[in-house]
């Protein structure tokens, strides 16, 4: 068999077995998508119904296969040219080109002596001979993917043999236990309305109708896990309607109690804390002390007071008018009788009102005993709960609120920031000793330096420095950290380098005389680079290197002759 022969067999065989090691490598990664998707699942038929153990193994199966045949295909199908593969070994086996330059010979993509062709065939073949590929090629495997495989493959045995699969009667069965417990808390609420002594019977009565019809609803027997959350969203619904309403009737009595007893304060000393009946009695003790003249005044107070009350507290506003037309009448024992008519209505009020603080927080607890109710039904079939309320009691409403209040302080705080940069001290404009240096005409460049370090301080000051920053922006004196006045915002920030002068000359450097090009001559003549050197000129350089390297031992005893002829042929003396 000729070396040609040979040596393109070793090369096809190293090949098989590189393809033979990277799929061997390979196969554990290409069967985790079909054992993952089988094992995941074979884990969500527990959960939910729809998935067949025989179906969670085939796919489980069927997804390792198709992923063996697509590596396959990726590792076996690939084309690949013989010079490429040679140049692979080269470099793996480290035969320094000897292989794929044999076979480029070979090829005749390389033009050389037959003889020195001959010697290179022969080298690469011995030193093919010599590779061991069982040893620089073995059979190496990725043990994390086969443990994720087994892994995958174990689950899947265990969910199988351990864990039956949810069937949709069992899913039936939990969702309808999940909708009668669920109905049991909204008749318990229900319940506990009927007898909530806060109520009042008009309050009650529509309550207790709309709660009675979803009941109702809840206990059909047809109904759907969807149809009953979404009944327990309205009740939520219902329940939180009533808190909101409490609280808000609650804020508008203590607004209106407010406003009349700070009209009962005015021009008077008044304990801080009072409440609307202590400032009545307050306001009746001090009817003694009042003089004939400051009896209009008291009587002015009391109208804005009753003005104030009208709405929320009729019964007390009328009082207090009665008592300003007495004391403009001059009959203070009539308005002392009718301050405390409206005290003692004030005092009935805030009795309500604590009454009505007590419904609306019962009826916040109720609500979110609905919710409640609603999140767990919806946990009986894994989804979550798709007619969800968020929780928007009198409370939610207030940090809803709050929420608005701190977004305007916020946007304050932005909108000052942008009056800052516009008027040329935000941080982000050009530092002061920069801007100096740019109008300096004294062409210092150490000031342009010095602003970049003032400029990155302070852009590294904490978030306080920034506010009380946005805070002084309103006072334009305080505007002039230098000394040098405001200046004018420059939106590009544009300092002065060293190499630049200040007086606006230009400064020329010193040329490099090393850069000056070694060689000297004329190339206009010889553009495309052609040799134009006689070759019998060089040729004893080249000989006589040559003829060193087959003294030194350099080149192997066996390619001495070939390198000698060859350089004898080349020889002009000895040519024709």
């Amino acid at each position: 068999m000729s070396a040609q022969v040979t040596l393109q067999t070793v090369v096809r065989a190293w090949e098989r077995r590189r393809r033979l090691s990277a799929f061997v490598e390979s196969l554990p990664r290409a069967m985790i998508p079909g054992t993952m998707l089988g094992a995941g699942l074979a884990l969500y038929s527990r959960l939910r119904p729809g998935v067949e153990d025989v179906t969670a193994v085939t796919i489980a199966l069927a997804g390792a296969a198709l992923g063996v045949l697509v590596l396959a295909g990726w590792v076996w199908l690939r084309p690949r040219t013989l010079i490429d593969s040679a140049r692979w070994f080269d470099m793996r086996f480290g035969l320094k080109e000897r292989i794929s330059t044999a076979l480029e010979l070979i090829d005749g993509r390389i033009q050389a002596d037959a003889g020195l062709a001959a010697h290179q065939l022969d080298d690469a073949q011995a030193v093919a001979g010599g590779v061991r590929a069982q040893v620089l090629l073995p059979f190496t495997s990725d043990r994390r993917a086969w443990i994720t495989v087994v892994a995958a493959l174990a689950l899947l045995a265990v969910l199988i043999m351990l864990i039956p699969p949810v069937s949709a009667a069992d899913a039936a069965d939990r969702e309808r236990a999940a909708i009668a417990a669920a109905a049991d808390q909204v008749a318990e609420i229900l319940e506990d309305i009927a007898a909530d002594p806060n109520l009042s019977d008009e309050e009650r009565g529509p309550l207790l109708e709309a709660l009675q019809a979803q009941l109702e609803t809840m206990r059909d027997p047809n109904i759907t896990l969807d149809e009953a959350l979404a009944t327990l969203s309205e009740v939520e619904g219902t329940l939180s309607e009533q808190a909101e309403m409490a609280q808000s009737e609650i804020e508008e009595q203590q607004a209106a109690e407010d406003a009349a007893a700070n009209a009962l304060g005015q021009g008077r000393e008044a304990a801080p804390g009072q409440s609307l009946q202590e400032q009545i009695e307050s306001f009746e003790q001090s009817l003694g002390q009042t003089t004939d003249e400051q009896l209009a005044q008291a009587a002015d107070a009391l109208e804005n007071a009753a003005d104030a009350l009208e709405q929320t507290h009729p019964e007390a506003a009328q009082a207090l008018r009665e008592a300003a037309q007495a004391l403009r009448e001059g009959d203070r024992e009539a308005a002392a009788e009718a301050l405390r008519r409206a005290a003692e209505q004030a005092g009935q009020s805030a009795a309500e009102q604590t009454q009505r603080a007590q419904q609306q927080q019962s009826m916040e607890e109720r609500a979110q005993q609905a919710r409640a109710a609603q999140e767990e039904a919806a946990e009986s079939s894994s989804e979550p709960a798709a007619f969800s309320r968020p929780e928007e009691g009198p409370e939610g409403l207030g940090d809803a609120q709050d929420g608005a209040q701190g977004e305007g302080m916020f946007g304050q705080q932005a909108s000052e920031g942008e009056t800052e940069g516009e008027g040329g001290s935000s941080q982000l404009a050009p530092p002061d000793d920069a801007a100096q240096g740019e109008n300096n005409d004294t062409g210092e460049a150490g000031s342009g330096s010095q602003g970049m370090g003032d400029g990155a301080a302070d852009l590294g000051d904490d978030a306080s420095a920034q506010g009380q920053q946005g805070s002084r922006s309103d006072n334009p004196d305080e505007n002039n950290p230098d000394g040098t006045g405001v200046r004018t915002y420059q939106p590009v920030y544009s300092p002065r380098f060293s190499v630049e002068a200040g007086d606006g000359e230009d400064v020329r450097l010193q040329a490099d005389p090393g850069a000056a090009p070694l060689d000297q001559g004329e190339f206009d003549d010889n553009p495309l680079g052609e040799s134009v050197v006689p070759y019998n000129t060089v040729f004893s350089d080249y000989a006589d290197a040559a003829s060193r390297a087959l003294e030194s031992g350099y080149i192997p005893l066996g390619m001495r002759d070939v390198i000698r002829s060859y350089f004898s042929s080349l020889d002009p003396a000895a040519q024709p």
